[in-house]
């Protein structure tokens, strides 16, 4: 396992993890959130990897 920086083609394990901490979201409004996020230069968001897939 590994981890990187955030990218927007993580947005469907990010969708699936925030339900599974009880926060559901659907897609397009996660992807907006994560825009957002990513506009502001001192945030960051990494994904931990593990055989190729955000966990």
């Amino acid at each position: 396992m590994h981890i990187r920086p955030y990218d927007h083609q993580d947005v469907e394990a990010v969708v699936e993890l925030m339900a599974d901490l009880g926060y559901p979201t659907h897609k397009e409004a996660l992807s907006a959130r994560m825009e957002k996020i990513a506009s502001i230069p001192s945030y960051y968001t990494f994904v931990a990897v593990q055989d190729g897939q955000a966990v």
